[in-house]
Order: structure tokens, then sequence, then C-alpha cells
């Protein structure tokens, strides 16, 4: 048995960092630079957090291995009482990471997260080890020793035909209570981050870096089983929220209509968040969705500039079944947030403001709208990395042009970013979305009366 530390470290930031967006490469959410954007930066940082799901996940597994974890968000002073140090890693933490391993060079250091995997150098440079691949499914089929540690190599990867119902639950009850996911668009309530699927078969794959974590195929779990997960937390912790981390939740439509029947056949009332592409949506699955508990979906739109998104390999619906589709979801009383990217190779100005048109006039509850950044391990990365601007790692957070963009400056970004948060969260949106948040609120404290 060992006494065993996972590290997950973030930088000091006025925006929001998460290490469990982008396919466990991270964002920092670096909205814009007025008033509106400050106060968006503010909401985020303060009320919406989670660790990453693979760190929660290699807990559990260590834990239920007999070992004794800690999950820390600081290099604890006393370091010696530690055999071992599981540090989670990213790119926007990058530098942060990196000083820490220096810090603990006399002590035995293990990278895992799908940065690692990717970029592993630095880490083995500055004094660690990387397990590269999923390191839950890996502690679940390795026993681990001290032993163990000394004899693997500067490099260990992993890859095993894992099945997502082979790990145990989520340790969320392990994590103080400080570090527990918050989640500021359920207000008074308790949510958690939870996967249905791991996976995603879309070309999209040229720029988006979640293939590189958890592989192209698509691997689902039983329908049960996450039903028992939602109810196991229902009862230990009085979570009913839950936010779905799969990448696109809905690819397997007869897996999605299994789930939502066995929420209904639970009788428990459940309300759950997706992320997922239009595409597989339509009205008879929407209404079984709500029936079930979806509260909101988020979804890519990415740009109104079409040769731009061929570029970048991203396939969409046309703008008129978008529209039908966000009203079809606003009638059920499913709120929508959707994303856009700013400063593709081929966006010019011009089509940023297309863009940001284009996120009035769907009229979403919510958007986000980024930068493009070349991450590495994609295709893009390769095709951009002689045109990189970037000095460190942690600028690549989705809101820095970090390329020579020809047509789009630095500047132009941040300006661009600014007017697009600042158009789309006008004063009589934002009061909007204050009273149906108070509205919500009301009504689930009156329910748990």
């Amino acid at each position: 048995m060992l006494k065993i530390a996972i590290l997950d470290l973030y930088p000091e930031r006025s925006y929001r960092v998460s290490k469990d967006t982008c396919g466990g490469f991270g964002t920092g959410n670096d909205f814009g630079d007025n008033l509106t954007c400050l106060g968006l930066k503010y909401f985020t940082r303060k009320w919406i957090s989670w660790p990453p799901l693979y760190a929660i996940y290699t807990l559990s597994v260590l834990l239920k291995d007999g070992h004794r974890v800690t999950y820390l968000k600081n290099i604890p002073k006393n370091k010696s009482e530690f055999d071992l140090f599981i540090l989670t890693t990213s790119i926007v933490a990058h530098e942060t990471e990196i000083a820490a391993i220096k810090k603990l060079k006399a002590y035995n250091v293990l990278c895992i997260g799908s940065f690692a995997s990717t970029w592993p150098e630095p880490y083995i440079e500055a004094g660690a080890k990387v397990l590269k691949g999923e390191a839950e499914f890996y502690f679940l089929n390795n026993k681990v020793s001290l032993s163990w540690f000394n004899s693997i190599s500067s490099i260990t990867t992993f890859a095993h035909e894992s099945y997502l119902d082979e790990l145990p639950f989520p340790a969320w009850e392990q994590l103080p209570a400080e570090n527990l996911p918050r989640n500021g668009f359920f207000i008074g309530r308790k949510s958690l981050t939870i996967q249905a699927s791991r996976g995603c078969p879309y070309s999209c794959r040229f720029y988006c870096t979640y293939p590189l974590q958890q592989g192209q195929s698509i691997r689902l779990r039983k329908p049960d089983n996450i039903v028992k997960e939602m109810l196991y937390f229902k009862k230990k912790l009085g979570v009913d929220t839950f936010v779905f981390r799969d990448p696109v939740f809905s690819l397997n439509r007869t897996h999605t209509e299994m789930f939502c029947r066995e929420i209904l056949k639970s009788r428990k009332k459940f309300r759950f968040t997706i992320e997922t592409h239009l595409k597989n949506l339509d009205f008879d699955l929407l209404e079984l969705l709500k029936k079930a508990g979806l509260e909101m979906i988020f979804f890519g739109i990415e740009s109104a500039n079409k040769a731009g998104l061929k570029n970048i390999h991203r396939h969409d619906v046309e703008p008129e079944k978008q529209k039908k589709l966000i009203r079809k979801i606003h009638a059920l009383g499913i709120k929508t947030k959707a994303s856009y990217i700013l400063g593709s190779p081929s966006d010019t100005q011009e089509d940023c403001f297309g863009s940001i048109q284009l996120a009035k006039e769907l009229q979403t509850s919510f958007a986000q709208f980024c930068v493009f950044t070349p991450y590495p391990g994609t295709p893009i990365y390769q095709e951009l990395e002689s045109q990189l601007t970037a000095n460190r790692m942690e600028d690549f957070n989705q809101w820095q042009l970090v390329y020579k963009n020809n047509q789009i400056s630095a500047a132009d970004i941040r300006f661009l970013l600014t007017r697009a948060y600042t158009e789309f969260y006008s004063l009589s949106k934002l009061k909007s979305l204050l009273l149906s948040e108070v509205r919500s609120f009301r009504a689930n404290w009156h329910n748990r009366q």
C-alpha cells in the first residue's frame, strides 16, 4: 500500500482555467477586455469549476486497490509523507506543471493525461515519468508499488481494450467540499460531471483534441450503469444535476433512448446537460430527453464562414435547420449554448463579424466565442507549426492568437472577442438570463421543501 497524492495544479489567472475541457488539454476563459467581459470572467472563475474526470476515476481505482490517496490542488508542505505524486497535465497549466516537477525532483512523480501523452518530452526532462494512455485503465490492470515505479521506463504506453463499465464510480465523496464541482448554470444545486461514452469519429479531429484523449472508436457505458451512478450520488451526496462530459453525447440514438428510459424507470427526478452535434438531434429524441430531465444542450456552430469550416474539416447542418432545431429546443424549455471559433486560418475580420451576427440571429441561451488554436498532435498543428508565435504552452488557451494569421492580428482578435461577447450579452439579454436563473432557483427550492 502506498500513500499517493494526485496533484491537480493550476496557474494563477484572473480567469477560469479548466483542465477537463478540450479533450483534456484544457482551456482558459479569457473572454475579452471590457466591463461585460470582465464580469463574465469573474462569474466563470468563481462559479464554474471541476477537476478532470480521469483524475477522479484514477483516485477511485487506486483507493479500491487499497492505497491511501489524496487529491490536492497545491504541493504539500510535507512532501516526504507521500510515496508517489501523480500529476494531471494540460496545455493550459504546462509551465506550472513543469515548475512543480522540478520542485519535486527528489520524489517519485508520474504524469498522466492527454497532454503528457501527446507531448511527453518536457515532463521527462523536468524529472518525471509519463504514462501515455488512459491512466485509470492502466491502474485497473496493473499493481502500483515502489518497485513497479522504479522498474517502468520514462515513457510507459498503455493500450487496452477498455470497457467503461469496468471502472468503479468516480470517488467524488473523497474530495473536500471546496474541490467538488461547481456549476454556475445551476444556482442553488449540487452538480457532478459524468460520462456515458468516450471517443469521437468525426473529421474535425483535424483540429480537435478529443480523439487524442479518447480515440475515434465510440465506447458506451451500459445505460443502467450510468443511472446507477446517478442514483448513487443522489443518495450519497444529494446530487440530482449532472453535466455529461461526452464529446458527442447522442452519437448512438438507441443508446440515448435506452438511457432516457432507464431514468424514467427509476422514477427519480434528475436534471442533466449534454454536449452534442445538432445533426444527432430530432424532435422525437428531444422530447424524450426532456422527459428524462435534459436541461441544457451545448453544441458547436463554430463559424458562419462555410469555406473556412470546410478547410478545417468541420461539417455542420444548414443554417435554416439550425434555427428550426434551436426553436424546437427552446419550445421544450431546454436551454442552449453554442460555441463559435474566431480566427481560423482562412477567416477575415468580415468572416468573424458574420459569425457574431449568426450568433445573434440564432438566439441561443448562451454563446461562447473562442480563438482558433492549433494543438500539438493534431494535423493542423503540423501545417501551422512554422507560423507559431506563442512562446508559452499556457498561452494555448483558446482565447489568444498563437499563430500568424495572414488576415487577422492578435490585437484584432482581442477586439473581435470583446465585440462578440458585448453584442451577444446585451443588457436586456443579461437581465433575461438573470430572471431565468432566479425562477429556476425558486422552483428548485420549492421542490426541495
